[in-house]
Formats: C-alpha cells, sequence, structure tokens
C-alpha cells in the first residue's frame, strides 16, 4: 500500500511541478474531517482547466474530472454536487474507508497535489 500511495503522491507532484499553474491544485479542504454523507468543499485553482469559465465561476463546458477520498486499494470517486472553476462540492461517500486519508483531483487526465483529510467513522 505505501508503494501505491508514493505513486499516486508522485503523479500528484508531476503535474503540478511545471511552474506554469496548468493543472489542477487544491489549496484546502473545507472541512477537513467528515463522515459518510457529509458535504465537502475542495477548494483550488485550475479545476475547469482550459474549458473556460462563465459569469458565476463555472465550468463553460464541464471538464472530464472527478474527485477522489483515499490512497492505495481504499480509493473511492466522489459523487458531484457542483464543480466550478475554484470550488467544487461533494459528497463524502459511504464507501469510503475511515481513518486518515486524502484527497485529490483529476482534471483532463491531470491529478492534483494530495490534500490530507480524515473519514470519520
Amino acid at each position: 500500500m505505501r508503494f501505491v500511495f508514493a505513486a499516486l503522491l508522485v503523479v500528484a507532484a508531476t503535474a503540478c511541478a511545471d511552474g506554469g499553474g496548468t493543472g489542477p491544485e487544491i489549496l484546502q479542504l473545507a472541512p477537513t474531517v467528515a463522515t459518510p454523507g457529509d458535504t465537502l468543499e475542495v477548494i483550488g485553482e485550475r479545476f475547469c482547466a482550459d474549458q473556460g469559465v462563465d459569469a458565476d465561476g463555472g465550468c463553460v463546458v464541464p471538464p472530464a474530472g472527478s474527485i477522489h477520498i483515499g490512497a492505495g486499494t481504499t480509493v473511492v470517486r466522489a459523487e458531484t454536487l457542483r464543480w466550478t472553476d475554484e470550488r467544487i462540492r461533494v459528497d463524502v461517500s459511504d464507501d469510503a474507508a475511515t481513518g486518515a486519508t486524502v484527497v485529490t483531483v483529476s482534471v483532463e487526465g491531470v491529478v492534483s497535489n494530495a490534500v490530507d483529510f480524515e473519514v470519520a467513522p
């Protein structure tokens, strides 16, 4: 499991380390601890990719993207409630493993940095 988690971090670091700021980047999570069924807000940058942003901050065309909670073999995809260029709201899945984990955003095949998160029982 450590190898898979390390690989995820390497991919995330590579995606955001170009200095040009081309990939999605998570700046913070609100809250940082949640239970299944709670709403999680992922706050960051470049979640619309190159799709453009409308007047309300939403993506002109929704990008091919997803939010993942977990690492290694316990990764689950979160159900998206709202997706804008700087904020994504998702439901914490009942399938999310409890305990300390990470959240990542994937946009157009580019994975963001991993941010610490905890799923409470």
